[in-house]
């Protein structure tokens, strides 16, 4: 790739953008050649789906774009004018935008899926600022508007349905948060100068940062579905997945705790009241090894064998455990 944009998924495609092109990718089918659908644009960063149609921001001719997919030559028109666009969120009926420069620092939301020419400010700052710098967006439901603001190192929030246009801390600790995406109540958030994706379970009572992987240069955005977690990173210029091969949905419970962290010989976990099957992966997303817990009152994973470094544990009912081999 060159130049990486931003990408969002559909049930069958990846669509990703670089440079000036935009691509898409077969999900179902092995080793499939990416497909230009568009190029000679300005730019192109953020991309939402809704039906047929894909939005595109394209950052430098200060404008959407809207690409049929349903027609022969994926037609592409002007959807709507936005100063500096760079993410792009579709939900219900509407696109919510982000733009990030020294000079134009706000999320807006376009209303009118066909064609519109202006946006309803939502959040935004009086002046330039360092406070308020927002990349990435997520709606969980039509009053919670999620933003990753590289500002504050912070994940905040808004009611897209009121005039409000202050944003208010959700939970901070980031370090550069940029693409962030919810899959079955989990926020996903890349890093980009922590190199790290973590996640917050949406569903908690007292929200908190978990980091399920790390090493992963320069993330700037992310997608995710039952296949895994796809990464675009902006240094080397890719996407790579993570492969999830026991299911999103077996890790949406509070973490099981375990220690000793870092470990040479054995992770105590407590009490298991079950017999239950553990896989543990390494950093790169590769299984390393596998096997059963028993019910003991002081359950114990052998990671004797393992080289020392960062590795995650994943037990069904439980978020991923990271933990280090020393």
């Amino acid at each position: 790739m060159t130049d990486p944009g931003r990408m969002v998924l559909s049930s069958t495609h990846l669509y990703y953008t670089d440079d000036d092109n935009v691509y898409r990718l077969a999900l179902s089918i092995p080793n499939a050649e990416p497909e230009l659908l568009a190029s000679g644009m300005g730019n192109p960063n953020g991309l939402a789906l809704n039906g047929d149609a894909l939005y595109i921001a394209e950052f430098d001719a200060n404008q959407v774009s809207r690409m049929d997919l349903s027609s022969a030559n994926f037609e592409v028109t002007r959807y709507a004018t936005a100063n500096k666009p760079n993410f792009l969120h579709w939900h219900g009926s509407s696109l919510y935008v982000s733009s990030n420069t020294t000079t134009s620092r706000y999320v807006g939301r376009y209303d009118d899926p066909n064609a519109s020419t202006n946006s309803t400010l939502l959040a935004a700052v009086a002046a330039p600022s360092t406070t308020f710098i927002p990349f990435g967006l997520a709606v969980y439901n039509d009053t919670t508007l999620y933003i990753a603001n590289a500002g504050t190192n912070s994940i905040d929030v808004i009611d897209p349905s009121t005039n409000d246009i202050t944003p208010e801390l959700f939970l901070s600790g980031f370090d550069k948060p940029m693409g962030i995406r919810i899959y079955k109540n989990i926020l996903y958030i890349a890093e980009n100068d922590g190199g790290t994706i973590s996640t917050i379970d949406l569903t908690s009572t007292k929200p908190v940062r978990t980091e399920i992987s790390s090493s992963i240069n320069d993330p700037i955005d992310i997608e995710v579905n039952d296949m895994g977690i796809f990464i675009m990173q902006e240094n080397p210029n890719r996407i790579i997945l993570i492969k999830n091969t026991l299911g999103l949905n077996e890790f949406e419970t509070t973490a099981l705790t375990v220690y000793p962290n870092p470990s040479s010989d054995y992770l105590n976990m407590g009490h298991i009241p079950n017999t239950t099957e553990f896989i543990i992966y390494d950093s790169l997303g590769q299984m390393v090894n596998k096997g059963l817990v028993e019910p003991h009152t002081n359950s114990k994973i052998r990671i004797k064998d393992l080289t020392a470094g960062i590795y995650f544990l994943h037990l069904k009912n439980n978020t991923p455990i990271k933990f280090i081999k020393k």
